[in-house]
């Protein structure tokens, strides 16, 4: 796995989403491979939220969205795994065990003018702005990063600022593939990988929204 906890967390969060689909969402499946396949989603899960990175965390909620808004899995399915979390964050906070990526969220949330964006608002002004320096051919891939010590963050923009305009167009493309892919509603519910590209494309798009280390680099 990355060192970065948004890619680990990315990677995590569509583990449970495999995990849970093909527990829930696949017919004919027999009840004790239902029960593998749930146990491997819990313990994706509790990985994910000791994991310190969020984006897998809003990617996996987006996959719920479009799981539940294309019939792959019902709200209950959601509801019912939301309070079997709760309970168990609940009762695991009673004995003193901490989990980082609620700590963060925590931490922030409840500081006074704290940087709930973790400094992406700056990221993104210094990548348009090298990127409005060469808009036609662009800076190369690494000339942000040796400026700036760090990748802008969000995927339009690294291509954007590595071969120009062009790569924006390709970036912004690649991004409502994805949108476009978690949107496509199933035709073929018998096959049992058929449920799974929708939420992947939803965690995909977060990633490529907050990505870390370059697009789609040690995912």
């Amino acid at each position: 796995m990355s060192v970065s906890a948004t890619t680990v967390s990315t990677e995590l969060a569509a583990g449970c989403a495999i995990f849970f689909v093909r527990s829930l969402a696949t017919p004919g499946r027999k009840g004790w491979t239902r029960g593998v396949a749930a146990a491997g989603a819990i313990l994706c899960l509790g990985a994910l939220f000791a994991s310190g990175g969020r984006g897998g965390l809003l990617g996996l909620g987006l996959a719920s969205f479009f799981a539940v808004y294309q019939g792959i899995l019902r709200f209950k399915h959601i509801a019912g795994v939301g309070v079997a979390v709760y309970l168990t964050f609940y009762l695991a906070e009673r004995y003193g065990i901490s989990f980082s990526t609620l700590d963060r969220i925590e931490e922030q949330w409840n500081t006074p003018g704290a940087d709930l964006s973790t400094g992406r608002d700056v990221l993104f002004s210094d990548a348009l702005a090298q990127f409005l320096q060469s808009p036609i051919f662009g800076t190369g891939y690494g000339h942000f990063l040796e400026t700036y010590g760090i990748m802008p963050h969000f995927m339009p923009l690294t291509f954007a600022v590595s071969v120009g305009i062009t790569g924006l167009l390709v970036g912004l493309y690649l991004l409502l593939l994805l949108l476009a892919l978690a949107l496509t509603k199933l035709v073929d519910r018998s096959n049992p990988w058929a449920p799974l590209p929708a939420p992947i494309a939803a965690i995909f798009f977060v990633f490529s929204c907050v990505e870390a280390e370059g697009p789609f680099l040690n995912l």
